[in-house]
This record gives C-alpha cells, structure tokens and sequence, in this order.
C-alpha cells in the first residue's frame, strides 16, 4: 500500500499531465497563426476623425452666444463692482448697502449662469460622443464582418502598427458624412 503522501503526489501529477495534454488538444484545435486580430485607437478617432469635427464645431457655435453673455455679464459686473469701489466712501450707508447686495447678487447671477453652461455643455458633449462611439462601433464590426477579422481591440497595452486599423476607421466616418 502506498502511504497517503505518495498518493497524493501521484494524483497531482496525473491531473499535471491531464492539464497538458488539455492544453495541447486547444492548442491544436485553435492554432493562433490563424486568427485575425485588428486595434483601433479610439482616442484618435475621437479627436481626428471628420465627425468628431464637426461635432465640436457644432458644439462651439450653439455655445457660443451663451459664452458671450456670460463674458458681458461679467465684464458688467466688473465695472459695477469698480464703480461701487470707487464710490463706496461717498454714498450714504444705505445707497452703499444696496450697491453692495446688487454686486452680490449679479455674481450669484454668473456663478448659476456658468455651472448652467458647464452642465449643459458637458451633457450636450456625452451625447455627441455617444453618438459618434456608436458609428465608430459600427463601423469597425462592418470591416470586421467584410475582411474576417476574429477579434479587434480599442485598449492594449502594445499593439504592432501592422494590425492598426484606426486610419480605415477615421477614412469610412468621414466618408459615409460626405
């Protein structure tokens, strides 16, 4: 009889020799010099494809004109507030008290008005980008489809420039606005 010691490593060496022969079953069924592998950098996409120009410029101009206001309600706040400095000895303590709330409340006014802007913005951003991540996606499974690809990826840690595929990618976004 064998002690139980050596019973237990004679079992983990047959499961030792189960997982290798596993392995090389896998490895022959599934040979990795025949898959197709593909990387996008979607990062570049975001910032260098046609829609995503466009959406930025989009963005600008319909934020524009609130950017102009809040810029005028500031610089009209500046000059009441340096108007009020300048004054401030010479007015009765009533007159000053209500200069001084309406410097207070015309600077409440642009804090609201900036994190109205900085809200809307940022939400009208998430939207764009949604929308154009979504193209992209599509895209990439259109050439995936059309040239075999098995797997393509958007993060690596490492990536041969022969698989990157984010040149075509930017070239079909920017041919399907035209």
């Amino acid at each position: 009889m064998l002690s139980t010691r050596y019973r237990s490593f004679l079992i983990a060496g047959l499961v030792l020799l189960a997982c290798v022969g596993i392995q090389e079953v896998i490895a022959q069924s599934n040979p990795v010099h025949n898959t197709k592998i593909g990387y996008v950098d979607a990062d570049r996409i975001l910032r260098d494809s046609l829609p995503a120009k466009l959406a930025r410029e989009k963005i600008q101009a319909d934020f524009a004109p609130r950017q102009r206001e809040i810029e005028a309600t500031i610089a009209k706040n500046q000059q009441a507030s340096e108007a009020f400095d300048r004054d401030a000895p010479t007015l009765t303590e009533g007159d000053r008290a209500r200069r001084q709330m309406e410097v207070i409340n015309a600077d409440r006014k642009i804090q609201r008005l900036q994190r109205a802007y900085s809200d809307d913005l940022s939400q009208r951003q998430t939207q764009e980008l949604a929308a154009l991540q979504d193209n992209a996606n599509k895209v990439i499974r259109r050439i995936a489809q059309t040239e075999n690809y098995d797997l393509i990826v958007q993060e690596a840690t490492y990536f041969n420039p022969r698989i990157d595929i984010t040149e075509r990618v930017i070239q079909e976004l920017g041919s399907a606005l035209k």
